[in-house]
C-alpha cells in the first residue's frame, strides 16, 4: 500500500469513480472528485467535491484552478466516459462529438496540464481508465471504441514523453462493469452473448492495485485479455467470432436503444 496521498478522481460521481474514490479513501488517501453536479452527486468517498464540466470551453483553465487550489495533487486518475449502444450510422454529430470530448479530448487536456505541473515537481502519477474495447472493436460500439483506442494510443505516447521526468503515466481497461452508464439493451445484449460483468468495487480494487504497483497496462477480465492478445497478432480470428455475433447486435440496435 502506498503512503497517503491526495488523489483527484476526474469523473468521480460515475460508478467506477464513486467506487474509486470511496477505495482510496479507506486507504487512507485524500481524496478530490470531480463531477459536473458534486453538489448533487457528491461521494462520501471524497474529502472534496468540486465542479467540472470536461465539455466545457474554459476546461484548462478549470483544471489548472483545481491544481492552484490543491498543490499537493500528486496523482490525477482520468475514469470519466460515456458509452452508447448504437450502429454507426445512428449517432448524430452532436452525440459523437459529446463522445470523443469525454472519453479522450478531456483525457488530453488533464495530460497535456497535469503533465506539466508534475514535469516541474519531478515526480507525479497520471492514470487513465480505458477499457477492453479500446483493444477490440466490436460491433455496436464503433464510436465508443475509437475513443477508447485512442485513448490507449495517447497515453501510451505520454508515457514515453514523460518518463524520463520521473512522471508515471498508467492504464487500466476494464471489461465491462456494472454501472448506471449502460442502458438496458446493452446489459440485455451482454447477457444474450454471454460477457462477462464486473461489479464497479471489483474495478476500483483493479485500478488501486495497478496504481500501487505502478503497472503501466493492466487490461482486466478473462478470455478479454486473450481476444485482445489474439486481435493483436492474429485479427482474423476474431473478425470470424465477431462477425457471427453481428446479428445478434443488430438486432439490439433495432429494438430501440440505438440513438
Amino acid at each position: 500500500m502506498r503512503l497517503p496521498e491526495t488523489i483527484l478522481v476526474v469523473g468521480g460521481s460515475g460508478g467506477i469513480g464513486s467506487a474509486l474514490c470511496n477505495r482510496l479513501h479507506d486507504d487512507g488517501h485524500t481524496v478530490i472528485a470531480t463531477s459536473r453536479r458534486p453538489a448533487v452527486q457528491g461521494k462520501a468517498g471524497a474529502a472534496y467535491q468540486v465542479a467540472l464540466d470536461l465539455q466545457s470551453s474554459h476546461l484548462r483553465a478549470d483544471i489548472n484552478g483545481i491544481l492552484d487550489r490543491f498543490p499537493e495533487i500528486s496523482t490525477v486518475i482520468h475514469c470519466a466516459g460515456q458509452n452508447r449502444l448504437a450502429g454507426s450510422a445512428d449517432l448524430s454529430d452532436a452525440a459523437l462529438d459529446q463522445m470523443l470530448t469525454v472519453n479522450l479530448r478531456s483525457a488530453m487536456t488533464v495530460g497535456a496540464i497535469v503533465g506539466e505541473r508534475f514535469k516541474a515537481r519531478g515526480h507525479g502519477t497520471l492514470v487513465y481508465i480505458g477499457s477492453m474495447l479500446g483493444h477490440i472493436g466490436v460491433p455496436g460500439y464503433s464510436a465508443y471504441c475509437a475513443s477508447k483506442f485512442g485513448l490507449r494510443g495517447y497515453a501510451e505516447a505520454l508515457r514515453r514523453e514523460l518518463h524520463h521526468h520521473g512522471i508515471e503515466v498508467l492504464t487500466v481497461s476494464p471489461r465491462t462493469t456494472r454501472t448506471a452508464m449502460n442502458s438496458e439493451t446493452a446489459i440485455q445484449l451482454n447477457e444474450q452473448l454471454g460477457n462477462h460483468a464486473d461489479t464497479a468495487e471489483y474495478v476500483a480494487g483493479r485500478i488501486v492495485s495497478a496504481w500501487e504497483k505502478s503497472r503501466a497496462r493492466s487490461p482486466i477480465g478473462w478470455p478479454e485479455r486473450l481476444f485482445a492478445w489474439l486481435n493483436s497478432n492474429f485479427p482474423f480470428l476474431v473478425d470470424k467470432a465477431l462477425s457471427r455475433q453481428a446479428s445478434t447486435v443488430e438486432s439490439h440496435l433495432i429494438s430501440g436503444e440505438s440513438h
